[in-house]
């Protein structure tokens, strides 16, 4: 009993590993996406102003 416990535990631990592992991977995408973003925002406007001024 006490080693399909410790199984258990042991494959519970490697579940919640995965989870944490996928989290920090789609952490870091949102991240990367969203610093494009505001980099292409940014040159959005600044081309919009560069064409205003000319």
């Amino acid at each position: 009993m006490l080693l399909l416990s410790v199984c258990l535990l042991e494959r519970e631990n490697s579940n919640i590993a995965a989870a944490v592992g996928t989290v920090r991977y789609l952490r870091r995408e949102v991240l990367s996406a969203l610093t494009a973003l505001v980099v292409l925002l940014f040159a959005d406007s600044t081309a919009a102003v560069c064409q205003e001024r000319h």
